[in-house]
């Protein structure tokens, strides 16, 4: 692409004028979008003329003509199509969102009546955020991300293989085929986003918006930066793809890190609408604001169950960050829930590593009771614990390539404590009296469902890790069922974990070294301390409520 740059950069091609921009954004993406201040469909415009006049430059014969709609000349653009259109109509769902007066009800019955501040919509980032108090002011954000995920639909199709074809247009294309179109657009990109040589690129590109004032070509220098972000991410995948079609993932870029996120949003938003309580008013009641009644706005599980604090807990214990999960919403506390989980399917395979590798290793004294004799076998330990945790080693000096295989299993050990007690707050919660049908009777989980499968489609859990655990709820079934069916084996491998916390903590408890300088015994020990704030789940009763009937009882669980 450095070659690109230069090539951009010795362009000297006159830009298209104002006109023929507008005529061109008519014919490839349709009158409507002249109506809107859409910027990737200027910029794709602008880019498709400028990219006709470098094939005529390099024809051996000449082309006599120079229109907008000129046929011949916009072949190159097919193959490409689909993929622009994409990007122009995910713009314009983000920009229909601020024209609406409610930002949820697609498009607009007035383009004309344009906002008086226009915020940019090629980058997704002014996408309207739902409010628990307003039912379905999620419908926006959820249309923007339908609209992005097109997008990513149109890349796959460009990276399938030669042998492949697209079936949903009628010519055939493969993805080497359309990589040359990509990177003749990548060129016209590069000059754009050069804020020194592509001025005139971006005047003409601003000249064309319904409102001149408030788009000056300088808004323009980003939007070409990401856009040829994106065109080069996707030539690579192309590329790569073609040599090994299955083993590439994408390269993150922002559009994914966008879409991650605002799926990561929306699946948090019917969290909260399926289990949290009635959203407090933003305003004391008076004359002027009467009561709101916004129990339209959850299902009724919050009527069914609630969290407690498990019973004998110390004051003060179980918290993190100094806040107790049982005073949280519900739906805070199954987030958690859901990440401890998702770290724990992560690390399986860490955890199993050295099954059925040398498991005959002397153990320590500890384990000498046949209860304890299968503890390796549960808790899979590295070849430096064990080591360490031998008797008559207590003297002996920790490497630091040791220290390194210690630490990962005391973070594997404190893994598996705190994904059982996830997994049985989960199955309590989902299995509760009453909470299936309410959820059901609230529209059920099909929304977090397909907003989960376009993560695990996409492969988007890599872009923004902080949503990444969403993907377990693709399904929200089978999820349950596969924790029904680990969950005695997660129990018997917690207790396990705790007894090598207890083994690790007996060998360095005292630690070693200052506070400035810790030796690796006291590395440990630092870790050792550091986990024991591992998370507590609350445990789930049923609401107590004023009946009449006097002989009303309390369900509990514990977790």
């Amino acid at each position: 692409f450095t070659e690109a740059l230069w090539a951009a950069k010795a362009l000297d091609i006159e830009p298209p004028s104002v006109e023929a921009i507008t005529e061109r954004c008519n014919i490839l993406f349709g009158s409507r979008t002249l109506k809107y201040p859409c910027v990737s469909a200027r910029i794709f415009a602008c880019g498709s003329l400028m990219v006709d006049s470098m094939i005529k430059k390099e024809a051996t014969v000449g082309v006599t003509t120079n229109n907008a709609g000129d046929t011949t000349l916009m072949n190159w653009i097919r193959p490409i199509f689909p993929l622009l259109t994409a990007f122009v109509e995910a713009e314009i769902v983000v920009i229909e969102g601020h024209y609406n007066d409610n930002g949820n009800d697609g498009p607009i019955s007035d383009p004309d009546r344009r906002p008086s501040i226009q915020f940019c919509a090629f980058d997704f980032s002014s996408v309207v955020s739902p409010v628990d108090m307003i039912v379905g002011s999620n419908a926006h954000l959820e249309r923007s991300i339908e609209a992005m995920q097109q997008i990513f639909e149109e890349v796959d199709l460009l990276c399938r293989n030669e042998s492949e074809t697209r079936e949903e247009v009628s010519w055939h294309m493969t993805g080497r085929s359309s990589k040359s179109e990509i990177a003749q657009l990548l060129l016209v990109l590069h000059a754009m986003a050069s804020r020194a040589t592509g001025v005139a690129l971006r005047s003409v590109c601003a000249e064309a918006m319904p409102n001149v004032e408030i788009w000056p070509e300088t808004r323009f220098v980003r939007a070409a930066e990401q856009y040829k972000t994106e065109f080069e991410a996707i030539v690579a995948l192309i590329e790569s793809r073609n040599e090994c079609p299955t083993a590439v993932r994408p390269s993150t870029t922002p559009l994914r890190m966008r879409l991650s996120t605002y799926i990561g949003s929306a699946i948090r938003f019917h969290i909260r609408r399926l289990f949290d309580n009635t959203p407090m008013s933003y305003t004391m009641p008076s004359e002027s604001q009467p009561y709101q009644d916004f129990s339209n706005c959850r299902a009724r599980t919050y009527e069914l169950v609630e969290m407690v604090a498990p019973e004998g807990l110390a004051e003060g214990v179980g918290g993190e960050g100094g806040s107790n999960l049982w005073e949280a919403p519900v739906s805070y506390v199954l987030n958690k829930a859901l990440r401890h989980l998702h770290e724990y399917y992560n690390c399986l395979s860490d955890i199993s590593a050295t099954k059925g590798k040398d498991n005959e290793l002397t153990s320590p004294s500890s384990l000498s009771s046949p209860s304890k004799q299968s503890l390796y076998s549960l808790f899979s330990l590295s070849q430096a614990s064990r080591r360490s945790l031998q008797e008559g080693n207590q003297m002996r000096t920790i490497s630091d390539s040791d220290l390194d295989e210690i630490l990962v299993d005391i973070h594997l050990a404190h893994v598996m404590l705190v994904s059982s007690r996830a997994a049985s707050f989960i199955l309590n919660l989902f299995r509760w009296p009453g909470v299936e049908s309410a959820i059901r009777d609230a529209g059920g989980w099909g929304c977090i469902e397909s907003l989960s499968s376009i993560l695990l489609l996409h492969r988007l859990d890599m872009d923004s890790p902080e949503e990444s655990h969403f993907m377990l709820l693709s399904s929200v079934g089978r999820f349950v069922n596969r924790l029904e069916k680990e969950s005695d084996a997660m129990a018997r491998a917690s207790e396990a974990s705790k007894m090598v916390l207890q083994m690790f903590w007996k060998r360095f408890k005292r630690g070693g070294g200052s506070r400035k300088k810790l030796t690796s015994e006291g590395i440990i020990r630092e870790a050792l301390i550091e986990g024991t704030s591992t998370v507590i789940f609350p445990n789930l009763i049923t609401p107590e409520y004023e009946y009449d009937d006097e002989d009303d009882q309390t369900n509990t669980t514990e977790n």
